[in-house]
């Protein structure tokens, strides 16, 4: 196993044809994040930082203007999944995530396999994605944790905040959704705060 611990950094503009425009977290690592800002990164999966079978802590951290675009894009800042055995888990304290963009699901964060992430005194504004999932978009038996974070002005087509589908697991406690839009007019769309779809499961 590895170990990447970062503080008091900035990465800017940097970018990757593929995945994570500032930072790759590649199975079996251990990282840590403090005091540090990500922002106008962009790659086509996870614009700032891909989490792959790894294991992610951020504290005080700033993900402002990253995003993801092209074909299949996904997660303006962040995309967290699994690799093989290895899975992915990532916490966010008391960090926020402003005008992240892409053009495809999880305008903040996409988020997949097995993997979990909790929030703790996090913001979400101005967040959007031209697909799914404003601020985050959750699949594929993902856990989101959710206490004390607020989510304001994100829009995506549906979930204009958080779009859930197959089989996640939505958990949201003490939290705020404010002036969040879904812009979607088809039938069965909709969830200007949260969606969840199919056989997921959400409490509060």
């Amino acid at each position: 196993s590895s170990i990447l611990a970062v503080s008091n950094a900035r990465f800017s503009d940097n970018t990757a044809s593929s995945s994570g425009g500032a930072i790759y977290v590649y199975y079996n690592v251990t990282a840590t994040f403090t005091d540090t800002t990500f922002g106008g990164n962009s790659a086509l999966y996870g614009g700032a930082l891909i989490i792959n079978g790894g294991n992610a802590t951020f504290t005080r951290c700033n993900f402002s203007e990253n995003s993801s675009s092209g074909s299949g894009a996904i997660g303006g800042a962040l995309y967290i999944r699994d690799y093989n055995e290895y899975v992915s888990s990532a916490t966010f304290n008391n960090s926020a995530f402003t005008g992240n963009t892409t053009t495809g699901n999880g305008g903040a964060i996409q988020i997949k396999d097995n993997s979990t992430a909790t929030f703790n005194g996090c913001e979400f504004t101005n967040n959007s994605a031209s697909g799914n999932g404003g601020a985050i978009y959750a699949q594929a038996n993902a856990t989101l944790n959710i206490e004390d974070t607020s989510f304001e002005g994100n829009t995506a087509l549906c979930g204009g905040a958080i779009y859930g589908t197959a089989n996640v697991t939505i958990n949201v406690s003490n939290s705020t959704f404010t002036s969040n839009s879904a812009t979607s007019t088809d039938a069965d769309t909709g969830g200007g705060a949260i969606y969840v779809i199919g056989t997921s499961t959400s409490s509060r």
